[in-house]
């Protein structure tokens, strides 16, 4: 006699056997309870072994295990309900539970039982050990010798039980017992349910496929790229130089139109220097100001040492009778001051915007005042001195 002893690490065995369930009072408030004689200790066919026995002093399970509907895992509407108490021995293994009230599958389970459908019980056990007898040898398992071939677990862990709607083996049958224990209903019952493996010799396990091999990335360089791709970077060049051409056109524009925007009348000269040294748009109009503060003060000491202005208040040393003009003189200022306040765009070109202070907002205006002929020279004092 040979033994054979294989590992099992992913297969589950169903079994079909008898259920009662007791349905609760309806006024009781409890839960629906059910009983399920797993396993006897007998033969079963099962797929992929065949002739298959468990060997009942080496199932463990825990008391509280999960009662599903169809052995769906996966799914919490397929929770039935679950064990109360899970009893393995001699005679073969027993559980006692109650359905929930709380989930779609426990209450379905329940009612349809109510209503006579024939339920069948299958209960899931993962191998752990599994012995297998070849022709013309036997072994022991539950008090009894077998004779192979055949398959002994000796060794599992009960997980789960199910309720399903058909079972593989039609020759055990289910009890359910109605709520007020006026009868009992025979019915169809339980079956095997296991993983489908794919196993074309039950003596050689599948070999995992091999891990495909590693991909070291490669590190990209520009003279990588200029070897492997030389179309590619020499076309990237060629649009970057563009791009670059394009863009310092359109910036050289702007430069020069806010210039000519910030320049006062008669900077030409100014100007032109300005745009054909490169000078920035900020530096240029710090020179543009300092420029037209200069002007404007030139146009003041020589309002003061005598010489007569175009158009403004009269110089100090003017005759007694040019006073009698002075009435003219301001309604000239008060129509360049009405434009000024009333023309932002006027404003704006002097330089004038929302980020100038008080201080500049008075130069810019003095000399916009200047740039149209009128030039304010200090009052004359009280006593005409």
């Amino acid at each position: 006699m040979e033994n054979r002893r294989i590992a099992s690490s992913d297969a589950y065995i169903g079994f079909s056997a008898p259920v009662q369930i007791q349905a609760a009072a309806a006024d009781s408030g409890k839960k629906p309870s059910f009983t399920m004689n797993i396993y006897n200790g007998g033969e079963m066919n099962v797929a992929y072994w065949g002739r298959t026995v468990v060997d009942l002093p080496g199932v463990t399970a825990k008391d509280r295990i999960p009662i599903l509907v169809s052995h769906d895992r996966y799914n919490v509407d397929s929770i039935a309900g679950y064990s109360t108490k899970v009893t393995i021995g001699a005679d073969g293994i027993e559980i006692e539970g109650v359905l929930s009230n709380a989930t779609d599958g426990g209450v379905k389970v329940a009612l349809l039982a109510a209503d006579g459908f024939p339920w069948q019980a299958s209960m899931g056990l993962a191998p752990t050990k599994i012995e297998e007898v070849d022709e013309g040898a036997s072994a022991e398992a539950n008090g009894k010798t077998w004779e192979g071939p055949v398959t002994i677990i000796r060794a599992g862990n009960l997980n789960e039980g199910s309720f399903v709607p058909l079972g593989a083996d039609s020759s055990t049958s289910v009890k359910i017992a109605a709520g007020d224990g006026a009868g009992e209903l025979d019915v169809q019952v339980l079956s095997a349910a296991r993983k489908e493996t794919d196993m074309t010799d039950k003596n050689e396990q599948t070999p995992a496929p091999a891990a495909e091999p590693a991909i070291a990335p490669v590190a990209v360089t520009l003279d990588s790229l200029k070897a492997s791709q030389p179309e590619l970077c020499n076309q990237l060049v060629a649009e970057g130089k563009k791009s670059g051409i394009d863009e310092g056109i359109k910036a050289e524009r702007e430069r020069i139109a806010e210039i000519h925007a910030a320049a006062f009348t008669g900077q030409d000269e100014l100007v032109a220097e300005l745009v054909s040294e490169g000078v920035s748009v900020v530096d240029a109009v710090k020179r543009i100001n300092a420029a037209a503060k200069e002007q404007l003060g030139t146009s003041l000491e020589e309002l003061k040492a005598g010489a007569a202005p175009a158009v403004g208040q009269p110089a100090s040393d003017l005759d007694q009778s040019t006073e009698g003009a002075q009435p003219e003189v301001d309604q000239v200022k008060a129509e360049l001051l009405k434009k000024w306040d009333d023309s932002p765009s006027l404003r704006k070109q002097f330089g004038v915007d929302a980020s100038a202070t008080a201080a500049d907002a008075e130069d810019r205006k003095r000399i916009y005042m200047a740039s149209e002929g009128y030039v304010e020279t200090p009052a004359k004092a009280a006593d005409g001195k």
